[in-house]
């Protein structure tokens, strides 16, 4: 299963109270940045920490080595 990889992540609350998310992708499967870019998502929507998947407005991401962050939301 093809999937977005994030690495070196952590979240972001917005002015707006919205979250996002900061990290660097790997396996883009929609090829719209090389391995280790680093990227910011759209509005997180739902976020399933035990299998470390998290969904945006337009994508889907697996997050990798989970950041000290992740409570900080």
């Amino acid at each position: 299963m093809e999937t977005n990889y994030l690495k070196d992540w952590y979240f972001e609350r917005r002015g707006d109270g919205n979250v996002i998310i900061m990290g660097t992708i790997y396996n883009d499967i929609k090829r719209r940045f090389a391995d280790g870019t680093s990227i910011h998502t759209s509005r997180v929507l739902k976020a399933d920490f035990v299998n470390g998947v998290v969904e945006t407005k337009n994508s889907v991401y697996h997050l990798e080595l989970r950041s000290e962050n992740e409570n900080n939301i």
